[in-house]
């Protein structure tokens, strides 16, 4: 590990990594749980993301109110977030004020009430939160374009689970998923800003040095996405909406691939910006959409690369037919100037993305949870700038020569199956 870091595992397995910045005035403190909804049983889809709320609402020593109260009252934030392969709950904090937030997060992370009648009213909030995502075409395209992508996988598996599996959920059984994948072996407690590591180490032996498995603890491994589902290369859900919301799925590469800074540079030459290929063609010189990018999604069991695009549904095919003009040129015009540039834009937007003690937190968090290692910026700025024209075009041409390609829409479709012909998609 990088004298960067510190690090320490607590006798019960419980793994610390801090990164002490001392010039920073505040300091960001997350603890990190190696579950998601990739970790769900098909009946458990939705208990990751429902236990993340329920850690708020109440303890034996505090209400859901004092819980936020606290730290607002020192200017503090507190948040969660649940994906698909692990939950972190973090403050950040005045330097001073470590010791609150400690004393917070350790008791509701480890002493949270799930009572009853807060669980049955927080059904009503998650299920209200699944309906904003069926609200939000965007949003929904790209769950759509997941669950077809990784069909068959639990990667498909949505975060917040189906409506069905939150109405019928109760205390018993978010307990139980709780003592199966809380324990103290899967959590990683990571700390940025100005912090003294020993104080850090202190704090948490002191919260969480007494955490111990509950014996019905499980590790397992979540199996490679093969991606050989026969669900089919299109779906879609039809909505009386102005825009048409097009996601086109294509192969990327795991989070453990050494092809992973590659499919970042390809990415951005696609998609990545406004001086992008498709932005350029298909808003540009076209004028067919107003949003228009690309991004890997990449996971320890699989990956893609996705391509998304708002446009009218009149003008479905034509995009389509102009995506795939721009996929086709990249195999023949990629120049050395153009992946020079893309990986000049890409450093600048990892360091100023690296400008908070949260993101800091957040990086080695989360490196630290899935890799049990992490990459100092110098270590991540060059192995983006190891990335070659010749990398580049292995990798698209492996993407090219895939027959996985598929689509997902949202909107007013029309002519659908000539769109999945225009990408090269058997409808």
């Amino acid at each position: 590990m990088s004298k960067q870091f510190f690090e320490h595992t607590l006798s019960n397995g419980v793994r610390l990594i801090a990164e002490p910045i001392p010039y920073f005035r505040s300091v960001a403190v997350g603890i990190w749980v190696r579950t998601g909804s990739v970790n769900e049983r098909e009946e458990q889809n939705g208990y990751s993301h429902f236990i993340e709320h329920m850690l708020f609402k109440g303890t034996g020593r505090r209400s859901a109110m004092q819980i936020s109260s606290e730290i607002d009252e020192i200017g503090g934030q507190l948040n969660a977030f649940t994906s698909k392969e692990c939950t972190c709950y973090y403050a950040t904090v005045r330097d001073e004020h470590i010791d609150i937030a400690m004393d917070v997060l350790s008791d509701m992370f480890l002493h949270s009430a799930f009572d009853p009648a807060e669980i049955a009213k927080e059904k009503g909030v998650v299920i209200e939160e699944i309906h904003m995502v069926e609200d939000t075409p965007e949003d929904l395209v790209h769950e759509l374009s997941s669950s077809l992508y990784f069909a068959g996988h639990p990667l498909a598996r949505p975060i917040l689970g189906p409506e069905q599996n939150i109405a019928g959920l109760d205390r018993a059984g978010l307990v139980d998923y709780f003592n199966e994948r809380y324990g103290p072996e899967e959590i990683v407690i990571a700390c940025a800003g100005k912090i003294d590591p020993e104080r850090f180490v202190a704090l948490c032996e002191q919260h969480f040095g007494g955490y111990k498995a509950a014996p019905t603890a499980v590790k397992d491994k979540v199996p490679p996405a093969t991606g050989d589902s026969s669900e089919g290369r299109y779906n879609g859900r039809v909505k009386d909406i102005e825009q048409l919301h097009f996601c086109l799925a294509l192969p990327g590469v795991d989070s453990e691939s050494e092809d992973l800074y590659t499919l970042s540079v390809l990415s951005n030459i696609l998609g990545g910006g406004m001086s992008s290929r498709l932005f350029q063609s298909l808003r540009e010189e076209h004028g067919l959409v107003y949003t228009i990018y690309a991004y890997p999604t990449v996971y320890q069991a699989g990956g893609k690369l996705a391509i998304y695009a708002a446009l009218n549904a009149s003008q479905g095919v034509k995009a389509a037919q102009l995506i795939e003009e721009e996929l086709n040129r990249l195999k023949d015009d990629l120049t050395l100037e153009e992946v020079t540039k893309t990986k000049e834009q890409l450093k600048g937007n990892y360091i100023l993305g690296q400008e908070s003690t949260s993101a800091r937190m957040s990086a080695i968090g989360k490196g630290k949870l899935m890799r049990n290692f992490v990459r100092t910026e110098d270590q991540i700025l060059s192995l983006i700038e190891q990335v070659t024209l010749q990398d580049v075009r292995r990798l698209f041409s492996q993407m090219m020569e895939s027959d996985r390609r598929y689509l997902s829409l949202v909107g007013r479709i029309e002519r659908e199956e000539q769109m999945c012909k225009a990408l090269g998609i058997n409808f």
